[in-house]
């Protein structure tokens, strides 16, 4: 199913993620009887934990994710590869990568079926460990090199197109995407990007005698971290998902992927910018 235009559309053949929260499991029913009832293929249905089958992946129009942030973040891993637009409806707490209530999604559902949104396409970043070439899985939103010792300090040495950029004493280093900008990063005092403005978000974390600050890098960059061998060995997680051991004196390189994740999207550019907005406004206003 493409998007655009006013020519007739067939109906959507979707694979939903559901969230495991008693909230989403007692509007499930509902949602799934709804979707029949206009004529909507119901794929595969897939609790968080468990595997996507390729067929369903192939034959699908429409990822559909009912949870939170989490539940995107996890859809995305899964379906890497199928180019396959991702829909959130929201359950959680804050949101920021969804799209819509549950009730925006019956509000739209003729929009959707019409094909009157738009798709927002966003680049991956992903890691690979200097020497062995091991490769890490990518992500949408952040790598957060973190301390393997609560309490220790990491010593990293960041590297930029091969230039030493910064010797970072530190809890820990948040490179994200600007996707990525509005969540852990952002909790780091890091900036809020513009998805559109394709970038790394480079965030320290409690870095030592505030020596170290957040930094917005081209898209071009090629980002490598030492841990220096003089401090402590660090974790490397992955969208919140531990995903490897660093070492001290081990270095990895962190790029733009040629993966992307795609999303449907009812509102302007700056729609998700005026949300965080929103959101600390609501808090502090």
């Amino acid at each position: 199913m493409n998007c655009g235009g006013e020519r007739s559309y067939s109906k959507p053949k979707v694979v939903i993620f559901v969230a495991p929260k008693d909230n989403v499991r007692s509007h499930l029913e509902r949602f799934l009887e709804f979707l029949k009832g206009r004529g909507w293929s119901i794929l595969q249905v897939i609790d968080l934990g468990s595997k996507p089958e390729r067929s369903s992946l192939k034959q699908c129009d429409v990822i559909i994710t009912l949870g939170g942030d989490g539940t995107i973040l996890y859809a995305a891993r899964e379906i890497e590869g199928f180019n396959k637009p991702i829909l959130g409806i929201n359950f959680g707490k804050i949101g920021l990568l969804t799209e819509l209530t549950l009730e925006g999604f019956f509000d739209n559902v003729e929009n959707i079926e019409n094909g009157k949104y738009s798709v927002s396409k966003v680049n991956r970043i992903e890691a690979i460990r200097v020497g062995s070439n091991e490769k890490f899985p990518s992500v949408l939103n952040e790598y957060v090199i973190m301390t393997r010792s609560p309490g220790k300090i990491l010593g990293l040495d960041v590297y930029v197109d091969g230039e030493l950029f910064s010797r970072a004493l530190c809890d820990g280093l948040i490179i994200a995407t600007p996707t990525g900008s509005s969540s852990y990063a952002l909790s780091a005092g890091g900036p809020v990007v513009l998805e559109s403005v394709k970038s790394f978000i480079l965030v320290p974390i409690a870095p030592l005698f505030r020596t170290t600050f957040p930094v917005v890098l081209p898209p071009s960059s090629i980002i490598r971290i030492l841990v220096r061998k003089e401090w402590m060995d660090a974790l490397l997680i992955a969208d919140g998902v531990i995903s490897g051991k660093l070492a001290r004196g081990e270095e990895i390189m962190i790029r733009y992927s040629d993966a992307t994740t795609s999303f449907i999207r009812f509102g302007s550019k700056y729609s998700r910018l005026k949300k965080v907005i929103g959101m600390v406004s609501l808090k502090y206003g």
